[in-house]
């Protein structure tokens, strides 16, 4: 179980995530700065009010593993060449 930002999610599965990315845009002013983190997995999750989804764990900067969805700047998934 993962309790963020005021959410309750079970994770039920992990999922191999080899070659996707969690993508990060940040507003600079004029500027958006695009950041893409390779994902660690995906994990199958339950949440009570959506029910069950797929979403992507990453790693962090001090080590700690998160939800990629939840990350300030998050904006998509995608696949990595």
């Amino acid at each position: 179980m993962a309790k963020s930002k005021g959410l309750h999610r079970e994770i039920v599965q992990i999922i191999p995530a080899e070659g996707w990315g969690a993508e990060f845009r940040y507003n600079h002013g004029k500027t958006i700065s695009r950041i893409t983190a390779p994902l660690i997995c995906w994990s199958l999750i339950t949440e009570k009010q959506v029910g069950r989804k797929l979403v992507g764990l990453i790693a962090g900067e001090n080590g700690q593993i998160s939800f990629a969805d939840l990350e300030k700047g998050f904006y998509k998934y995608e696949r990595l060449t």
